[in-house]
C-alpha cells in the first residue's frame, strides 16, 4: 500500500502537475490568439483625424465615439465612458476621444462634469461634423444604419482594431476584454474589469 501511495505521489509530482499546468496555459494561450483575431485592421483613423487638430498623446489605446444627439443614448453614453475611465484612468497609455458635432457644444461642459470625463488628455472632446464621424464609420461598417452608438477601438499606430455597439452589452465586455488586451503588460485584472463593466 505505502509503494503504491509512494507511485501515486511520484506520478502526480512528475507527470501529473506538469501536465495540468500545460493545459491552463495552452488554453491560455488559445484565449488569447482566438482574441487577437478579433482585432484585426478595420482601417485607417487618420483619415477622421486628417481635418482635425490631433495633440500629441502617449496613449497606445484610445477609444473613439460621438456624442449622440438623443438625450437617452447620451446619458447611457456618458454613463459608459464613465466606466471606461474609471477602470484605466491609472493608465497615462489610455485615451477617451469623443467627438462633437457644433449642434451640441452647448451640451459638452454638463456631460464632462456630470460623468466625471473632466480630465485631459485621457479625455479628449474634438469638434466635428457629424456628417463627417458618420460617413467614416459607413467606410468600413457598411451595413450600419445607425453610425453614431459605433465605438471604434484604434491602435498606437492608428489602426482601427474594432467596432462596437454601444447598446449591446456582449460587445461592450469585448471592449473591455481588448482594451486591457492591447494596452502593454501592466498588473491588470481582468474579471474585476467585467464584473465593474456590467454593473
Amino acid at each position: 500500500m505505502r509503494k503504491a501511495l509512494q507511485f501515486a505521489a511520484l506520478f502526480l509530482l512528475l507527470i501529473g502537475l506538469p501536465a495540468g499546468s500545460w493545459y491552463y496555459l495552452q488554453k491560455g494561450l488559445d484565449y488569447r490568439l482566438e482574441t487577437m483575431g478579433q482585432l484585426t485592421d478595420h482601417g485607417d483613423f487618420k483619415l477622421l483625424t486628417s481635418n482635425t487638430p490631433d495633440q500629441e498623446t502617449k496613449a497606445s489605446v484610445r477609444v473613439i465615439n460621438f456624442l449622440a444627439a438623443d438625450p437617452a443614448e447620451r446619458a447611457q453614453q456618458g454613463s459608459l465612458l464613465s466606466k471606461l475611465y474609471a477602470q484605466f484612468d491609472k493608465r497615462e497609455d489610455f485615451q477617451l476621444v469623443t467627438f462633437v458635432d457644433s449642434t451640441l457644444m452647448s451640451e459638452l461642459d454638463g456631460f464632462r462634469t456630470k460623468y466625471g470625463l473632466d480630465e485631459e488628455p485621457q479625455c479628449m472632446f474634438r469638434a466635428l461634423d457629424g456628417s463627417t464621424w458618420r460617413k467614416f464609420v459607413q467606410t468600413y461598417k457598411e451595413e450600419s444604419s445607425s453610425p453614431d452608438q459605433y465605438i471604434a477601438l484604434v491602435d498606437l499606430e492608428g489602426n482601427i482594431r474594432n467596432f462596437y455597439v454601444q447598446q449591446e452589452q456582449e460587445e461592450v465586455k469585448d471592449l473591455v476584454e481588448h482594451i486591457a488586451l492591447l494596452l502593454p503588460m501592466k498588473k491588470q485584472n481582468k474579471p474585476e474589469l467585467r464584473r465593474e463593466i456590467e454593473k
